[in-house]
């Protein structure tokens, strides 16, 4: 690796989701959960959506031992997920939820 270069990430399109719109001025988008997916919907095209959706389960899939762990090192905690009554696995599962009510 080159100095200054990066990893890919593996899962680029949820990582711009969570990052992108779940962080700590997540209230600049919405007030809720529903409210900052409605901001992702009406930005991100059809097929952003769909990636974002086959990431979801290969990340799923590649850390099903270990998914809370796995999400904190890959996408690091912005946002107190439980503040909204979620889990680690029941956040990524309403936005799948989510995205698949929009295609």
């Amino acid at each position: 690796m080159f100095d200054g270069e990066k990893m890919p990430k593996r899962y680029p399109e949820l990582d711009q989701l969570i990052r992108g719109y779940f962080h700590e001025d997540y209230d600049l988008l919405g007030d809720n959960f529903g409210e900052i997916m409605d901001a992702y919907i009406e930005g991100a095209s059809p097929e952003d959506r769909a990636l974002v959706l086959k990431e979801i389960e290969q990340f799923q899939m590649d850390n099903a031992r270990h998914l809370e762990a796995a999400y904190r090192k890959e996408f690091i905690d912005h946002i107190d997920l439980s503040h909204w009554g979620f889990t680690y696995e029941s956040f990524l599962d309403e936005i799948q939820k989510r995205l698949a009510e929009s295609l």
